[in-house]
Parts: C-alpha cells; structure tokens; sequence
C-alpha cells in the first residue's frame, strides 16, 4: 500500500473511531471534549494536506503582510462566531441543559446516543467561553476554530496571489480588481451575517420578545453552513488561481 494511501487510512480510521465515542457515550466529560478535538484535528489536518499548496505559499510568503491579512480576518471571524454561538447556546439552555456564561471550556450533554447528539456534539463541544468586559460573552468550538482557520488561510492566500499577479498587468488590472474584491465581500459575508444575526436576536430578547423557532433555525443554519459554503467557494477559487499564476 502506498504511503498516501496510508495516510488516508489513518485519518479515515482516527475520524470514525472520534465520531463513534462521541456517539457512544453522551455524557462522558472526556469523550465529548477530546473526541470532537481529535475529530477536528485530523479532519483540519487531511484538508491541509489537500491544500498543500495555498498553506505553504502563504506561510512562506516573504513579506509580513501576509500576517496583516492573516491574523485581522481570523480575529474577526472567532468574533463573528463566537457571538452567533452564544445566540445557539442560550436557546438550546431550554432544550438541553442549564446554560450558564463563564470563561472556561465546557461540554454539552446532549442526550441519549443518536446520529443528532452526535452532529450537535461535534458541533458545539467543547465550548470555550470568552467574557470580554463589559459583557460580552463570545463562545467558540473546534468547529468554528477550525473552518475559521481554513478560511482565513485561504482569504490571505487569495489576496496575496492576486496582489502579485496585478504588478506589471495593466490590461488585466481591471479583472484581477473584480476578483479581489469578490474574494473580500464573499469572505466579508461570513463574518458579518452572524454578527448581523446575533444582533437581531439579542435585540428582540432584550425587548421582552418572544422569538420563534425560525430565529433559532436561521442562527444554526449561518452558523453550520455558511462556514462550509465559504470554504468550498475559496477551496474552487484558489486552485483556479494556483492554475492561472
């Protein structure tokens, strides 16, 4: 068997089996803060892999610009999402179990063992817990640290490749701006939507307002699945960009 095909195999293995303890045993403190860490990892891991070379162009870029891009739009993104996830975490508290908001890392019982405890666990545990004074509590994941990671990598890498493809390129100055700045409103979107989402509820709460279920249900979906549209879309456009350089 090959080398890569081993390799495989082992991430595909070591993603089962984290899945299959979170599964397994709902309630268990350990399997439910290490499992999801270790499904996390490997899984960040074999998409680096795959990504190999927007991952090393960009951490081997020459100037430190790159850290100007890199670390900004990752700040941004855990914010965005830690304030959507605390939205998550205050309406499943009624569902699930006593949220209280305290600086730590926490896991969430979910229930008994079924395919939906298992997505929520990967989801949500552990949850690290930020209280940035005055008051306010940001709330992050493996899940929202790791695609928050993979995006940004990407978005810099993006920048950085089109930034240099621009000098000396008149007459395809005016394309290379239109892509650059598709790159930044597509990846300004997924920062900015949970803000915008965790607002509108945190306003409506304060108001003594009652929230329907479609406020939960568009603040979980933001929180799922813009994150991975973001990172599909980034994954299509910089292999294009890595074709065309």
């Amino acid at each position: 068997m090959k080398s890569k095909e081993v390799n495989i195999a082992i991430y595909v293995v070591v993603l089962l089996a984290s899945a299959y303890l979170v599964y397994s045993f709902p309630r268990i403190a350990l399997d439910q803060i290490l499992a999801p860490v270790v499904f996390w990892l490997f899984l960040v891991l074999a998409l680096l892999k795959l990504l190999d070379v927007q991952v090393r162009e960009t951490i081997n870029y020459p100037s430190r610009k790159k850290w100007y891009i890199l670390f900004p739009y990752m700040a941004l993104h855990y914010f965005a999402y830690g304030a959507i996830l605390e939205v998550i975490l205050v309406s499943l508290s009624s569902i699930f179990f006593p949220y209280l908001a305290v600086s730590g890392v926490s896991y969430i019982p979910f229930g008994n063992s079924s395919l939906l405890q298992t997505l929520l666990s990967l989801l949500f545990n552990p949850t690290i817990s930020i209280i940035i004074p005055p008051g306010i509590t940001l709330n992050l994941s493996p899940y929202s640290l790791s695609l928050g990671f993979l995006i940004s990598i990407l978005v810099t890498y993006s920048i950085l490749t089109i930034s240099d493809m621009s000098k000396g390129l008149r007459a395809k100055a005016e394309m290379l701006a239109i892509a650059l700045v598709g790159i930044v409103v597509g990846a300004g979107c997924c920062v900015s939507i949970p803000i915008i989402v965790a607002e509108e509820i945190g306003a409506i709460a304060a108001y003594g307002l009652a929230l329907g279920s479609r406020y939960w249900e568009i603040a979980f979906a933001v929180y799922t699945l813009l994150p991975i549209i973001t990172v599909g879309g980034l994954i299509h456009f910089t292999k294009r960009l890595s074709l065309i350089k």
